[in-house]
């Protein structure tokens, strides 16, 4: 764009951002701020290009019965360079669990978890109440050891500076105006080849 620096390679994307409710992955429900939310967090699985549930932050998963384990990828991290982890995905789940302030989002999502629990460092297995064909590890998962730390995880805005697993992080929010995200270095899936993402709102 004319008068930044020719050097950066950047993406300007529109978006309704007068729509944006929250950006707090546990209380946001309009679709603008999960778009936004979509580049910063990711689940252990999802649609994939097929159209069929693949691995996102895991690489594989199996199930048996009403056991079901996803493998995290080795080389899953956050963007301020800490390891992703089983614990990460445990934390997240029990907060949504044990947690109804939290629950606003994906609370319909925990309803058949009976337990959650680390087996190692890479895996995390899932316990349902009783046979499903939904995969219980569709929720996006935060940095245990960000979110550990806040006062209120339900009413944190976290509008800057954010650490997340996807291809960017927020670096900046204007409500109403823009959102700049910054490209992850650290992102399991490779460089994305944009440095800068600028998400402008329109109102028509």
């Amino acid at each position: 764009a004319v008068g930044e620096d020719s050097s950066e390679n950047s993406i300007r994307l529109a978006l309704d951002l007068d729509s944006v409710d929250t950006l707090n992955p546990f209380t946001s429900i309009f679709e603008s701020a999960l778009q936004v939310l979509d580049y910063e967090y990711e689940p252990l699985a999802g649609i994939d290009e097929t159209g069929n549930y693949g691995g996102i932050l895991a690489e594989d998963f199996t199930v048996e019965g009403t056991t079901w384990t996803y493998n995290i990828r080795d080389n899953a991290t956050w963007s301020d360079g800490e390891d992703l982890t089983a614990d990460d995905v445990v934390w997240t789940y029990e907060s949504v669990m044990n947690n109804k302030s939290l629950q606003v989002a994906n609370g319909e999502q925990v309803g058949n978890i009976e337990k959650v629990v680390a087996v190692d460092d890479k895996t995390v297995e899932f316990v349902t109440k009783a046979p499903t064909p939904l995969h219980p590890g569709v929720l996006p998962i935060v940095p245990k050891h960000i979110w550990e730390e806040v006062d209120d995880p339900a009413t944190f805005a976290n509008d800057k500076d954010t650490v997340g697993s996807g291809p960017f992080t927020l670096t900046d929010y204007k409500q109403g105006v823009s959102v700049t995200m910054t490209s992850n270095p650290h992102y399991w899936g490779g460089k994305t080849g944009v440095d800068t993402l600028h998400l402008i709102g329109f109102k028509n």
